[in-house]
């Protein structure tokens, strides 16, 4: 229960200083394009886990359920949060595996597959941007630098 609801604090937080950071100051077209998908998804996040807590509430993977949405949650505030492209990198991929293993929550041969079957699809795009990662890096682009 402690893990759903230390979820929901933090998407409201989030949320919160989005909201504040949205209508505090003028920023250009690209940060409130990234604050507008925080808020949207810190507020999905904070729906799922609103109703997971009450409807996943007996069942055996209750508490994995809990950590793996805490855990992608994370890796989507970080890749909507983040400033640099590395930073936006590694949050897209702890989000994706956070997702894959969410879709296997039930354990059954039928969640299995959709998994697996989504996995492969998070694989092909993680790969896909870290490739574009390293190539740009190997053109001497700056990954640390100020994503606008």
């Amino acid at each position: 229960m402690f893990i759903y609801r230390a979820n929901q604090v933090i998407s409201f937080a989030v949320t919160f200083f989005a909201i504040f950071e949205l209508v505090s100051t003028h920023h250009d077209p690209g940060l409130h394009l990234r604050l507008a998908l925080l808020i949207y998804s810190s507020l999905l996040i904070a729906t799922v886990s609103t109703f997971a807590k009450k409807n996943l509430v007996g069942q055996v993977r209750y508490l994995r359920f809990g950590w793996l949405m805490l855990w992608t949650s994370l890796g989507n505030y970080l890749v909507f949060s983040s400033t640099n492209l590395l930073f936006m990198a590694l949050g897209w991929s702890v989000s994706g595996i956070g997702a894959t293993l969410l879709v296997n929550h039930a354990n059954n041969r039928k969640s299995l597959k959709a998994s697996l079957e989504i996995s492969l699809w998070f694989l092909v795009a993680d790969i896909a941007f870290w490739a574009a990662l390293l190539l740009a890096h190997f053109h001497h682009i700056n990954l640390f630098a100020a994503v606008p």
